[in-house]
């Protein structure tokens, strides 16, 4: 038995709105999820820099060095390090603010994706920290002195860490780029039923164009809010079945709810006729008569309904040859007889008369 939030019905819709499927979402993912792991993967290099994958890529930067002075003591900054620790972690930065904004707006679509969003801001958050630091420590002499009274040992791991933080931070934005793939399929199981409401109606349909038009017009009845055209389309396949099986709680509110607007629309149409011949007084009666039988309705009045016996499946009998009939020629009609003439008057004999002669 299906209770309130598992039937589909207008408000069940209406609320089910901000979770619907949307098409830019996992066009938008899959795109950024190349971006994003093309730079993760590159940033995963500087954890491996002996393993010859990692040494065959980083051989192919420029060998070039940058040089900077704390005081009298100078030291070198090669081209590698620099990529490392500056320009891979900001270019990752950049493109992971992008998609924490797109996350911050699917988690608002899906509050239950709010267990990983809030993950996301968190790592971006303390890996913005975490840049700047390392950026300050080798490029600026002034704050490496200070960052040297830092103990030594403490100071080491921070470095160490840099780089699987900068590549793990990122492999979160991948997990939730790879849910966001499957945004359109992974829907709310509180709103499950709809979902499958509209698998049987696909399946309903044994034309494919007719079922990709179905689809066009799912979304875009859910975008606009056409609640009861999409009601009534969900429900059809148990609708329109002409059998006499039960229908389920929310198939039946849809089709009595259906057939409420359809007698309006067709007492709205007799009202206007009326009105049009200027014959409001059948508009008064019409009026009374209906409200009339809607108030005895309120007030419990039983409704009589006709009865009805099923009639019992009769197989056909298998048709018999008949014997081929030829058919005759129409005899030929018979020329029409010429009216008879009539009978002259009789003439009167002696002075009697009779009572013919008259």
């Amino acid at each position: 038995m299906l209770n309130m939030e598992q039937m589909v019905t207008i408000e069940v819709l209406q609320k089910s709105q901000n979770t619907r499927p949307r098409k830019w979402i996992p066009v938008f993912c899959f795109i950024m999820l190349l971006i994003t792991a093309l730079g993760a993967g590159l940033q995963a290099l500087y954890l491996i820099p002996d393993k010859a994958i990692a040494r065959k890529f980083l051989d192919l930067l420029p060998q070039i060095g940058f040089v900077f002075k704390n005081g009298d003591v100078s030291y070198t900054i090669t081209f590698e390090q620099f990529t490392g620790f500056c320009i891979l972690p900001v270019a990752l930065l950049l493109v992971n603010l992008i998609n924490m904004i797109a996350a911050v707006k699917i988690c608002k679509y899906r509050r239950a994706y709010w267990w990983l969003g809030w993950m996301l801001i968190a790592a971006f958050i303390v890996m913005v920290i975490y840049v700047a630091f390392m950026n300050l420590y080798y490029l600026v002499p002034f704050i490496q002195n200070l960052i040297h009274k830092m103990p030594e040992r403490i100071l080491n791991l921070m470095i160490k860490l840099f780089y699987y933080a900068a590549t793990g931070y990122t492999v979160l934005y991948l997990l939730f780029l790879l849910l966001g793939i499957f945004y359109n399929v992974n829907y709310p199981s509180k709103y499950e039923r709809i979902y499958d409401l509209r698998k049987k109606r696909i399946k309903a349909y044994t034309n494919i164009d007719e079922r990709s038009a179905y689809k066009k017009r799912f979304y875009e009845d859910y975008r606009v809010g056409n609640w009861d055209n999409m009601l009534y389309e969900l429900h059809s396949t148990e609708i329109e079945n002409m059998g006499n099986e039960p229908l389920s709680p929310d198939a039946f509110e849809c089709m009595v709810n259906y057939s409420n607007q359809s007698d309006a629309a067709i007492n709205r149409a007799v009202y206007n006729s009326y009105a049009s011949e200027g014959r409001y007084l059948e508009c008064r009666r019409m009026f009374a008569d209906l409200k009339d039988v809607g108030d005895n309705v309120n007030r419990g009045a039983t409704v009589k309904v006709p009865g009805y016996r099923p009639v019992p499946y009769q197989q056909a009998r298998p048709r018999q040859p008949q014997p081929l009939v030829v058919p005759q020629k129409p005899a030929p009609a018979r020329p029409a007889q010429p009216p008879l003439r009539p009978a002259s008057p009789r003439k009167a004999k002696g002075k009697n008369w009779g009572p013919d002669d008259i």
